[in-house]
């Protein structure tokens, strides 16, 4: 159009010239201006009009080459961000027959690009859901577009992936149906992602139900968001029943200044020290005291931020029983032993002092502060130490040893003592410690 528009130009200058020459050929006569002369006026308004004609022309011509370079590089762009879109996209007629495919599309079904194009979008559908594509496809000619439409597709000698889709109709200028565009996105690694999600918190629940201890989890407030089974059974209710009260109630902390304390204590824990442990004495429903430990961990998200805490919980009444009797018990073999007119005490296997009978200081120099958790060459000094070292080792090899043995205590002078180390014995042989019951002899 350009190179028309060019000669133009050119031929109309040539005109221009010769009508020129014309005129001055004609005004030269003599006489009256003649019909010619008339005429050649005539042409030369014309021709000057049609001059300016051509050059808006022109001008209209070079508008519209600078639009068409403009839509050309838009029709690029379309297609580059079409091709290399993150999601499948695929054009289709509206019998499903491809028009248009990206190159996204064309990676995920592990299809040529150019040689997809034409062929039926249902080869490309998983057999599995093939009869929902087609019923999909008669529902699309009525003009509706359609969201989060899952189906299978089959990639070429591959696995089916799982794909999202959404779908909208393309009309022509009469508003009627002539394609569809199908936008999809993969769901394959997020279906495999959510099945082992769903798959480790069915194992954790499973997990967490079969164990004997109490758990539960709370809010900052206190209030409960799960329990277990055991929780369940051991409290004599149901997870629908107290889910929602506060956990205090349930342990007891009836009083609210009590429950504020509790609350202030958990309150401390961060992400570096997460976990709390807490004893509380508790009253069943049938009105049975028990005793109760409780192991608190706060829970942080990825961010470091407090979600909840997750609590753990046994029953320690027949610890605490357990307890209280040994004390009981220890109590009265004080009583006993403090009286006793040797020297008793308990050497383990490091040979450090455990038990030593006697409060008031005696003949060894020491009071039980300065015996009990010392080792053994600490309590007696080295020089009285190597003098029975032999019948310790001997009692902590196994057997039972009685003696009399002159000592040297420090700052005092030699004086001799009747001893017997008994060694503590389990049933697998394994030597413990012993006890030693030493008498000191009249000189």
């Amino acid at each position: 159009m350009a190179l028309h528009l060019d000669i133009f130009s050119q031929q109309f200058d040539q005109a221009q010239q010769q009508l020129a020459q014309l005129l001055q050929q004609a005004e030269q006569c003599d006489g009256p201006k003649s019909l010619l002369t008339q005429a050649l006026d005539q042409l030369t308004n014309a021709l000057e009009e049609t001059h300016v004609l051509s050059e808006e022309l022109a001008e209209q011509f070079n508008q519209l080459q600078s639009a068409q370079l403009s839509l050309t590089a838009e029709r690029q762009q379309y297609f580059e961000l079409f091709d290399l879109a993150p999601d499948g996209y695929i054009v289709t007629d509206t019998q499903g027959i491809i028009g248009h495919i990206n190159q996204t599309a064309a990676n995920r079904l592990n299809r040529r690009q150019r040689s997809s194009m034409g062929k039926p979008l249902a080869v490309m559908i998983a057999q599995a859901d093939i009869h929902d594509f087609y019923k999909l496809l008669n529902q699309l000619q009525t003009g509706q577009a359609l969201r989060q439409i899952k189906l299978r597709l089959q990639p070429y000698q591959k696995p089916s992936l799982h794909a999202s889709f959404t779908i909208a109709p393309i009309k022509d200028h009469q508003s009627q149906v002539v394609g569809f565009r199908w936008l999809f996105r993969d769901l394959t690694h997020q279906r495999r992602a959510t099945i082992a999600l769903e798959e480790s918190e069915a194992k954790y629940r499973a997990i967490v139900e079969d164990q004997t201890e109490l758990i539960c989890r709370l809010m900052a407030d206190g209030r409960i968001t799960f329990v277990n089974q055991a929780f369940c059974q051991y409290f004599d209710c149901s997870s629908e029943s107290v889910l929602g009260d506060s956990f205090f109630t349930i342990i007891g902390e009836t009083a609210n200044e009590r429950a504020m304390k509790h609350l202030a204590i958990l309150d401390r824990l961060d992400f570096e020290t997460p976990t709390l442990t807490l004893d509380h004495q508790i009253a069943l429903p049938d009105g049975q005291l028990r005793w109760q430990r409780w192991r608190h961990r706060a829970l942080f998200d990825r961010n470091g931020d407090f979600f909840q805490f997750q609590s753990t919980g046994r029953d320690i009444t027949a610890q605490r029983q357990a307890e209280a009797a040994s004390q009981q018990r220890e109590a009265q073999l004080k009583l006993v032993t403090d009286v006793l007119p040797v020297f008793l005490t308990y050497v383990n296997a490091k040979q450090q002092v455990i038990y030593a009978n006697r409060t008031d200081r005696h003949w060894l120099g020491k009071p039980r502060g300065g015996i009990l958790h010392h080792y053994l060459w600490e309590v007696l000094g080295p020089k009285a130490y190597q003098q029975i070292r032999i019948s310790v080792e001997t009692a902590l090899s196994g057997q039972r040893v009685s003696f009399e043995q002159a000592v040297t205590w420090s700052q005092q002078p030699p004086f001799k003592i009747k001893a017997t180390f008994v060694p503590d014995q389990a049933d697998d042989g394994q030597v413990h410690g012993f006890f030693a019951l030493v008498k000191k002899l009249d000189p």
